[in-house]
């Protein structure tokens, strides 16, 4: 995907957009320390995590800023947090870029209706996951997955009887 030279197994372009993402997620980390009130956080990982391993994050979705609350508790501590997005994002300006050369998996989602009228569209969904994932292989990274898909609220859960919610 990248143009240039590689070096130690990454294209020089991949290293350049990992390096501005980086400071982008820099500035919003500062941006938490000087907004927020004084927070009280307790992070703990296990001693064998480091920032050039490979893992999968699995968290429910709350709200709008959770992507950047990650991004803060890892920063310096895991790979690069990468996330399922949606595939429209892509129109946003910068942002919707920056996902597509990060190698954020972006998804097409189809409704029941549309695979009923259009069976060829069954299966869409992991085929993206499984591209994206394989231009992660050789990376560190993590990916991080809301696995309800949407912001997680007090009915959704109780509405799906789900044995496990932290509030």
């Amino acid at each position: 995907m990248g143009v240039g030279k590689v070096i130690t197994g990454a294209p020089i372009a991949d290293k350049a957009v990992i390096k501005i993402a980086t400071y982008w997620i820099s500035s919003n980390s500062a941006l938490i320390d000087d907004m927020l009130p004084r927070k009280d956080w307790r992070i703990s990982l296990p001693d064998d995590v480091h920032i050039n391993g490979k893992y999968l994050l699995v968290s429910n979705h709350q709200s709008w800023v959770d992507t950047s609350i990650v991004q803060y508790i890892s920063e310096k501590r895991l790979p690069l947090t990468r996330f399922f997005t949606k595939f429209e994002l892509i129109y946003i300006p910068i942002v919707g870029q920056a996902f597509y050369f990060l190698d954020f998996p972006m998804m097409r989602r189809h409704s029941k209706e549309a695979v009923a009228k259009n069976p060829a569209l069954q299966g869409k969904d992991i085929e993206e996951a499984k591209r994206a994932c394989a231009l992660l292989k050789d990376k560190p990274f993590t990916l991080l997955n809301y696995l309800e898909g949407t912001r997680f609220t007090k009915a959704k859960h109780a509405k799906q009887q789900s044995p496990i919610c932290i509030y």
